[in-house]
């Protein structure tokens, strides 16, 4: 994951919340693994990097390490 993390240590921490709610709040039509995996690995980031701010979060980040694909 160190290049995962490099790219997400360029982007401020309340960027990375938002962005983690953002996706929560959005209504998409296919949640794919990756996508799944994607948020995970944000709020792993937030988690581990900038701890002050993962509470904002941590509801989130639960519902997501549980949620499953979509298929049609």
């Amino acid at each position: 994951m160190a290049e995962t993390d490099d790219l997400l240590d360029l982007i401020l921490p309340v960027n990375l919340v938002e962005l983690v709610q953002y996706h929560h709040n959005t209504a998409y039509s296919l949640w794919e693994q990756r996508h799944i995996d994607a948020v995970n690995t944000v709020c792993e980031y937030v988690k581990e990097i900038h701890p002050t701010h993962y509470d904002s979060i941590a509801g989130i980040h639960r519902k997501f390490k549980l949620m499953e694909p979509d298929y049609d």
